[in-house]
């Protein structure tokens, strides 16, 4: 049933495409060059990663006497390869009198470095890294991109651990290795909470042959960012592996004469070196206002707003753990609408500068969990302040939000 959606879908975007070439097809080619290509290739992705793990069964690739093995044009294996801190960039495989693989990963929209890294794979010889130590856990290797965004590193988290359920291992005895260094950000004590341990091949104190390494799907590429998708797979496994990993227990019943009501702020604060400025767009200008008026509106109710940003993981899923009614303004903090209670609601706000048809994120992810959404989009510029922060009106927000509690808890 759920493929059928996602062809039915396919299907209404073809026909969408084809009917804009009827209409003007010289001015289409002429101004999107590239964006038939663009389509064909989201469809694609669409149809392979509804059941993503046979695909990659069935389009596997072998060298190296099985030293190396693609999956999908995704991802790969590695066995004994080793990394030495002196040649971060390079891969040393036993490749005994074969030649070196001959394969090639998706580019995807932003590109790879998985193409760049099997280039990078250099032949060991027989004489290099005598009584070199073995390490026999598993690990999986990432480049990290926007390694200080929530959503960003959650499609890294997730693709983790969809290779650790690919390949039957655990959190708790795989560890990371990050392949380009970075500052220490404030999401990196999750990945050492999620993971057995986090390593920087830079800061390894000798070469290290490790028995069964990963390369890990690039985060652009992961299932998490294709919106599309009818449904995402192992979506309740990864809430409760992650949950888990917390010792949080997600087991929190709906109580329709008791919510909680929770708005998630977001306010100017640097997350990283690179952002020295912490301006944050897409703040709430009436922050206080819209807490008072909910609960006015909702007396029996507890109506709370939170930084979540600025307190630990652990605390953030606390919160959002018990909460029936999430409501934020467009940006990665929703992410966290992965590990809301099944019965919860979502309310997405956006300003006027932010178009909420082009950014599914988050109505997505509330689909796929089958969670209530409902999203409202500022449309006044007379609302919009200098510091990109939006007056909401409290009108609107009480609406919008009473329409989501009634479809939750009928009368």
């Amino acid at each position: 049933m759920r493929q059928r959606r996602s062809i039915y879908k396919i299907s209404i975007a073809v026909l969408l495409l084809f009917f804009i070439l009827y209409l003007n097809p010289f001015n289409f080619v002429k101004k999107s060059n590239n964006v038939i290509n663009g389509v064909i290739q989201d469809l694609y992705r669409l149809l392979k990663h509804n059941e993503p793990m046979s695909e990659w069964l069935k389009n596997s690739y072998n060298a190296c006497s099985g030293n190396f093995v693609g999956y999908g044009n995704e991802f790969a294996l590695l066995k004994d390869v080793i990394l030495d801190p002196k040649m971060p960039d390079t891969f040393y495989l036993k490749c005994d009198g074969e030649k070196m693989p001959d394969y090639r990963f998706e580019e995807g929209k932003e590109g790879t470095h998985l193409n760049k890294w099997i280039n990078d794979i250099q032949k060991l010889e027989t004489s290099e890294f005598l009584n070199v130590e073995t390490d026999n856990k598993f690990t999986i290797a990432i480049k990290r991109y926007e390694y200080a965004n929530m959503y960003h590193t959650m499609t890294d988290w997730y693709n983790a651990f969809l290779m650790i359920t690919f390949f039957n291992q655990t959190g708790r005895f795989t560890r990371v290795i990050l392949m380009n260094e970075q500052t220490r950000g404030a999401l990196d004590e999750t990945w050492e909470i999620l993971f057995d341990e986090l390593l920087s091949v830079k800061k390894l104190s000798k070469p290290v042959q490790f028995s069964k390494l990963v390369w890990n799907i690039l985060g652009y590429e992961s299932p998490l960012n294709f919106h599309g998708l009818a449904s995402l797979p192992y979506i309740e496994e990864f809430h409760k592996f992650f949950l888990g990993r917390f010792g949080i227990k997600d087991t929190k019943p709906l109580h329709c004469k008791k919510l909680l009501i929770l708005f998630i702020w977001r306010r100017n604060y640097i997350a990283h070196p690179d952002n020295p400025t912490g301006l944050v767009k897409r703040k709430i200008k009436n922050e206080e206002e819209l807490v008072l008026t909910l609960r006015k509106f909702y007396p029996d109710h507890d109506v709370q707003g939170i930084q979540l940003d600025a307190i630990p993981m652990k605390e953030q899923l606390q919160w959002i753990t018990k909460t029936d009614v999430l409501i934020g303004m467009h940006g990665a903090g929703l992410s966290h609408i992965l590990f809301l209670p099944r019965h919860a609601a979502v309310l997405e706000l956006f300003p006027l500068y932010w178009t909420k048809y082009t950014h599914r994120h988050f109505s997505a992810m509330s689909s796929w969990r089958g969670l209530k959404y409902a999203s409202w989009q500022n449309l006044n510029p007379g609302n919009e302040y200098p510091d990109y922060s939006s007056y909401i009106p409290p009108s609107i927000l009480t609406t919008e939000v009473n329409m989501l509690v009634n479809e939750m808890c009928p009368s």
